[in-house]
């Protein structure tokens, strides 16, 4: 992995921060929670997350020239970037217990988890996404730096030999 892959990890680590803080602390805070049946928000996040690795991936490769170098440097911004996102949620779930305890999801889920309160519910949650979400995600990353990889190979194979299609 370069020094560039490890920028856009930290990169696109810190934009997922920030919009997790903005729809579970900032957004809250002035406008109230969404109502519980959001799923065109939710699909739309879900949308957002999904392009981010796939971007991450793909634009990984533009300093690898192997396929084997593109997995790596694709699951490693993965890595990298929704690994921050992942400690974000767990640092917000614990600094603003107050106001993302108040969302009608999270209310739901926590009562029917078993968990004795709020806050030991949302870092067991958080620490099992750390295990099972997170290389979940590297995989998908370095899938998405073996597709980025080999379309970069093709394109350069078409410019090299004077093609353009």
């Amino acid at each position: 992995m370069t020094v560039s892959n490890f920028r856009l990890g930290l990169l696109l680590g810190a934009l997922l921060s920030a919009a997790i803080v903005a729809t579970n602390v900032i957004w809250p805070s002035f406008v109230g929670h969404p109502s519980p049946d959001n799923e065109l928000s939710e699909s739309i996040g879900w949308a957002v997350v999904i392009a981010l690795v796939g971007g991450a991936g793909y634009f990984s490769v533009r300093s690898t020239s192997t396929l084997r170098e593109a997995a790596i440097a694709g699951g490693a911004v993965s890595f990298i970037a929704f690994g921050i996102a992942m400690i974000t949620f767990l640092v917000i779930d614990n600094l603003f217990l107050d106001i993302v305890s108040q969302q009608p999801e999270k209310i739901w889920l926590f009562q029917h988890s078993g968990f004795p309160t709020m806050q030991s519910y949302l870092n067991h949650t958080n620490l099992r996404a750390l295990w099972t979400a997170l290389p979940i995600i590297t995989v998908f990353g370095a899938i998405c730096g073996i597709i980025g990889g080999y379309i970069g190979q093709a394109t350069s194979r078409r410019t090299h030999y004077g093609r353009r299609d």
